[in-house]
């Protein structure tokens, strides 16, 4: 009978009813929704996405970024707030597309991925340089150039050099970008007008 009895608590134990959740069902930790919107003028993406919505305890969230076709992905932000749901990425450099992806994270360990979005990034182009105009009463060149039309302007910066020279030195800068009408000294060869940008980036052309 001893066989028996305990086969028959074996049996009694399988056949306890208890439901478990598995912590790696995508129902409990699902993955965000993400949208991009570029601004070309000020040369930012804002990012945007759906709240957690799972049924695990929320941990947090990370967004991620690459350059379009490279493998190396940095981290721009976590945060353990679950209600912000928005990041303005400031750190654009010009003329470069990005690949953007938001992971969530609950308290069981699952991190939940979502669908990577590209943006092509904003331009930032040469300034063409229409005329250096030689005033010989004034003793002064007179430069134009076309606006500048790309994301995250910070100002021009004129260069020139003297006549059987070779390298070019800075004159001076030009804040407002719709700005582009001035006059320098005569002893000019070449005037070379700049856009200057944040996190270092220019674009020019010598005239």
């Amino acid at each position: 009978m001893r066989p028996l009895c305990l086969l028959i608590l074996l049996l009694l134990g399988c056949g306890h009813d208890t439901k478990r959740e598995n912590p790696l069902d995508p129902a409990l930790t699902p993955a965000v929704e993400l949208q991009i919107a570029l601004d070309d003028t000020s040369g930012t993406a804002t990012l945007t996405w759906t709240p957690y919505a799972g049924a695990a305890a929320f941990t947090e969230y990370r967004v991620l970024r690459n350059v379009l076709a490279q493998q190396v992905v940095d981290t721009l932000f976590v945060t353990s707030d679950a209600s912000q749901t928005t990041l303005i990425d400031t750190s654009l450099a010009p003329n470069t597309a990005y690949t953007y992806r938001i992971s969530v994270a609950s308290a069981g360990g699952f991190v939940a991925v979502s669908q990577q979005q590209t943006t092509p990034g904003f331009e930032a182009q040469p300034v063409p340089l229409h005329e250096v105009a030689i005033d010989a009463v004034q003793e002064r060149a007179v430069l134009s150039w076309t606006p500048y039309a790309g994301g995250q302007f910070e100002a021009y910066r004129i260069e020139r050099r003297r006549a059987g020279g070779q390298d070019f030195t800075s004159i001076g800068r030009v804040v407002a970008v719709g700005d582009v009408l001035h006059g320098f000294g005569s002893d000019v060869e070449c005037h070379l007008p700049l856009s200057d940008c944040r996190g270092g980036c220019r674009s020019g052309v010598a005239g």
